[in-house]
């Protein structure tokens, strides 16, 4: 498209009428390894993207994963100087990060700050009901995940 500017057209993952710059990252290259913080190792993803300006160190809690962006012109050296640099900022992160919790039948989680039991029962209906501080949910047990996440998203958008 010819009005568009160059770096506009670049494969997007947000889709192909998004704003301008939205999802358009291009990554050049992914390298996995590990970082050992003493007592807990910590995956990390050293990413380098052409469009990236500086060092940036993200502690990404959901994936439980270290990533570092760079760009193309610093070594692999000069960034794990950089690592290295910041291992205090990064075990503070790793100590901030919540422990996952499965969801799955009997297990307790959270919501709206009372523990909540996930309750499933064969014969109840397949949508969650949330009762006092149950969740009950019936159906599949192998969908019950999927019912509370849904419901949990749903409520907390309404």
């Amino acid at each position: 498209m010819w009005w568009m500017k160059r770096h506009d057209r670049t494969a997007s993952r947000a889709g192909p009428h998004a704003p301008a710059g939205v999802g358009t990252e291009t990554v050049m290259s992914i390298e996995r390894r590990t970082l050992d913080l003493g007592d807990l190792t910590v995956p990390l993803e050293i990413r380098r993207l052409p469009q990236a300006r500086r060092l940036t160190l993200t502690a990404l809690a959901t994936t439980g994963t270290l990533r570092l962006s760079m760009p193309r012109r610093v070594s692999l050296t000069e960034a794990l100087a950089f690592i290295d640099q910041r291992r205090d900022w990064i075990a503070a992160a790793v100590d901030r990060w919540q422990p996952l919790l499965p969801i799955a039948p009997g297990t307790r989680i959270p919501v709206n700050g009372v523990e909540t039991l996930i309750d499933w029962l064969p014969d109840a209906p397949r949508r969650v009901i949330h009762d006092g501080d149950r969740l009950v949910v019936g159906g599949p047990r192998a969908r019950v995940a999927a019912r509370v996440v849904r419901h949990l998203r749903a409520a907390a958008l309404a």
